[in-house]
């Protein structure tokens, strides 16, 4: 399955390796992160669009675990994952997919999660432009556009709103 074209993919890349602060927002939730991972006995925690992978550092954990990283647009993490994991954690990502993929990317993401996904999705405009001149974030719509794409696939359990988007709690549907 295709998740991003080829060209978007080294845009994307480019930004990652000029931009120190891109690919980086994960870090911003290791606190709420830790608390699901500790609460739930988590082993298996998906970091789904990766970037820079910044949410394998600095976690708070009572307990090891199998973390593991993927992105389709950085090569060290594009080898999509072969089994799925109890938590996904996709942090300030699909805003950034190329509309065309975001259905696939969607999917995806129900294919590898077991028990909860945590979505951070920015509604507005990134500081971040990739090197065509587009803004980073290639989808910016409010929360109502995209909680029917999550409901789609997802059951919300968590919905918290604020000025720059939302983060959503999801239990995957038919799980």
């Amino acid at each position: 399955m295709k998740l991003c074209s080829d060209d978007y993919a080294k845009l994307q890349q480019e930004l990652l390796d000029t931009n120190s602060s891109y690919g980086t927002s994960s870090s911003e939730y290791k606190d709420v992160i830790s608390d699901l991972i500790n609460t739930n006995k988590f082993t298996k925690v998906l970091d789904y669009g990766t970037g820079k992978a910044n949410l394998t550092k600095g976690l708070d954990l009572n307990h090891n675990i199998n973390m593991r990283c993927y992105d389709p647009c950085v090569p060290q993490f594009a080898n999509p994952p072969q089994e799925s994991a109890e938590l996904v954690c996709c942090i300030d990502v699909l805003e950034s997919v190329e509309p065309e993929y975001l259905d696939g990317v969607l999917d995806h993401i129900k294919s590898l999660t077991d028990q909860l996904v945590m979505f951070v999705i920015t509604c507005g405009p990134s500081n971040s432009v990739l090197s065509d001149g587009r803004n980073a974030n290639l989808t910016q719509q409010a929360s109502g556009w995209w909680l029917p794409k999550i409901l789609q696939r997802f059951d919300i359990d968590h919905f918290i709103k604020d000025s720059k988007g939302f983060l959503a709690l999801a239990l995957p549907k038919g799980v």
